[in-house]
C-alpha cells in the first residue's frame, strides 16, 4: 500500500462517529466486485428505490457503512482513491435516516424548473458543488453529517469538509 494510502486509512479509521462511504458503481465495474466481496460484512444498500434500484444496480451510487473490524476500508481506499469513486463521511445517525437523506440529495431542479439527476458523490462534482454553496444550503446538504472526507484533485490530498470548515489534508 502506497505511503499516502496508509496515511488515508489511518485518517479514516480513527474517526469517533460512523464511517460511511457513497459509492458510485458508474464509474468502474470494480465497484460492483468490491460489494459483493463485502457482501456478508458491511451494511450497504443502493441509494435509488424501486424499480429503479433493479434496473440501475450496476450503475447506481450505494450507501456503505464501514467497519472497523473489516479490511473493506483498506480495500476501497486502495482499488479506488483517486478514481472518483466517491465521497466518505460520518454520522452517529442511523444508515436508514443517512440513507434517506441522500436519497433525497439524487435530484436538483435547474433554473428552468427541471428535476436534474445530481451525482453529489462524484469527488469532482462535490468539491464544485459545495464551495458554491451558502450556509444554509450547506446546512441542508450536511443533514445527519459531521465530515465529510473528498479526495482533492491530486490524489495526495484529502480535504475534509465540515459546515463552517474546510480543511486540505496532504497525505
Amino acid at each position: 500500500m502506497n505511503n499516502y494510502i496508509s496515511n488515508l486509512f489511518r485518517i479514516l479509521n480513527r474517526q469517533d462517529k460512523e464511517l460511511f462511504v457513497i459509492v458510485d458503481a458508474a464509474r468502474d465495474n470494480k465497484v460492483i466486485e468490491f460489494l459483493i466481496d463485502v457482501l456478508d460484512e458491511l451494511n450497504y444498500e443502493s441509494l435509488f428505490n424501486d424499480e429503479t434500484q433493479t434496473i440501475f444496480a450496476t450503475v447506481a451510487p450505494y450507501l456503505v457503512l464501514m467497519s472497523k473490524k473489516s479490511n473493506s476500508l483498506e480495500t476501497l481506499i486502495d482499488s479506488g482513491w483517486g478514481k472518483s469513486w466517491g465521497i466518505f463521511f460520518t454520522s452517529n445517525d442511523s444508515f436508514q435516516n443517512v440513507k434517506n437523506h441522500f436519497h433525497q440529495q439524487l435530484f436538483a431542479v435547474n433554473e428552468d424548473g427541471k428535476e436534474l439527476f445530481f451525482r453529489y458523490y462524484d469527488p469532482r462534482v462535490f468539491r464544485m458543488y459545495i464551495s458554491s454553496c451558502n450556509h444554509e444550503q450547506k446546512r441542508e446538504f450536511f443533514g445527519p453529517v459531521e465530515y465529510f472526507f473528498v479526495e482533492g484533485e491530486n490524489s495526495h490530498i484529502l480535504i475534509q469538509y465540515g459546515i463552517n470548515s474546510i480543511k486540505n489534508i496532504n497525505l
